[in-house]
């Protein structure tokens, strides 16, 4: 297979020699859009049923980033079609800072040099990053029900034990890099499927991510400062047309808690009479305070540390499972199942704090 470099409005395209990962960089003055993506996929789709005489399910979910988070861009994105045609994906946000309402300063066409450095960074950061994770999606087997080896790893690392009984789709890595820290995160979206599921019309689905908060000792901030809080949620409400009367069925760790705890949560279908299925992870909290909620089939976790301590990342799996109709004739429209989203803020000085955003959306790929 031959390489390639070209530009997409701008941005920069690349694939190694040999290499069956399709990569786009952007910056703070050339972020990446989604027409950039899309054209992407397409051709990366293209290619690999051409190189495999496998067509890719049209129908599919796949990882998709956010273009609604304020003072963020996206500067890079990855991504490789495993077996079946199931694709890997990475995407990796930097962040504008002391931005205004449009998401940054300006003069004239040019962005505030403080600003520009502080973003240019975050997005060198993401690309580093990307380079990683190309080389460890060169070097992993997709995911599938024969085959759920994953290669990628990190601490806090979602490996659930799962059945035959759930369609996997394959590991989604988000990373948004801001002066202070990452905040990531890494899962799996589950489907129920459709000859287990015993409730007519509608799909159950599952998600399973680790919210990930790291600490960085960034070279000119102020001595002291860490990880404050950090706010989780899998939005299943917030995009899909219709999820079903059902809807959010469990979401765990679903009790509050305070200080460190360890257990092992279930995403299970119960109480049909049909087949049983079940996706099981494990939850470990550190010592921190959880208030879990929901609201609009959205599950929503709120954590915040208990001790001021430099130098201490924030790692923890979270679950949730929804019922969403299978109707999906408006998929145009509306063609996003849900959401995992992670905000994570450190402290910098009293009184000051910064924030960074990530959220990977599970879109359906359409021809």
């Amino acid at each position: 297979m031959s390489g390639f470099s070209s530009t997409v409005s701008g941005k920069e395209t690349s694939k190694r020699q040999g290499s069956e990962v399709a990569v786009l960089r952007g910056t703070a003055e050339n972020p990446i859009k989604p027409g950039d993506i899309e054209d992407l996929k397409q051709r990366n789709r293209q290619r690999f049923e051409a190189a495999t005489s496998t067509h890719t399910d049209a129908a599919a979910v796949t990882g998709y980033p956010s273009f609604d988070l304020e003072n963020h861009f996206v500067a890079g994105f990855a991504q490789k079609f495993g077996t079946g045609g199931k694709p890997m994906t990475y995407i990796g946000y930097g962040t504008y800072d002391q931005a205004d309402e449009d998401g940054r300063q300006t003069s004239g066409n040019s962005v505030n040099s403080s600003e520009e450095s502080a973003s240019e960074n975050s997005a060198a950061s993401v690309h580093a990053e990307l380079d990683a994770v190309v080389r460890s999606f060169e070097e992993t087997t997709a995911v599938s029900k024969d085959n759920q080896n994953v290669s990628i790893q990190s601490e806090g690392d979602v490996e659930p034990d799962v059945g035959d009984n759930w369609h996997q789709y394959n590991k989604i890595i988000s990373s948004t890099y801001c002066k202070l820290g990452k905040n990531q995160l890494q899962g799996n979206l589950y489907r129920l499927e459709d000859d287990h599921d015993s409730e007519p019309n509608q799909n159950l689905w599952g998600s399973i991510f680790s919210h990930n908060a790291y600490y960085d000792d960034c070279s000119g901030c102020v001595s002291g400062h860490y990880t404050s809080s950090m706010e989780a949620e899998h939005r299943w409400g917030n995009h899909h047309a219709n999820p079903s009367q059902d809807g959010l069925s469990g979401y765990y760790p679903n009790n509050p808690k305070n200080g460190s705890y360890s257990n092992e949560f279930t995403l299970s279908l119960t109480g049909t009479g049909g087949p049983s299925a079940s996706v099981t992870f494990d939850y470990d909290q550190q010592d921190v305070e959880v208030t879990p909620s929901s609201e609009n089939n959205n599950a929503v976790w709120e954590f915040s540390t208990n001790h001021a301590e430099s130098n201490r990342d924030l790692l923890v799996n979270l679950g949730s499972q929804c019922w969403i109709l299978d109707d999906i004739s408006d998929l145009n429209e509306k063609p996003a199942v849900g959401s995992a989203y992670n905000k994570s803020t450190w402290q910098e000085l009293p009184g000051y704090t910064t924030s960074a955003e990530t959220e990977v959306v599970y879109k359906h790929e359409l021809e």
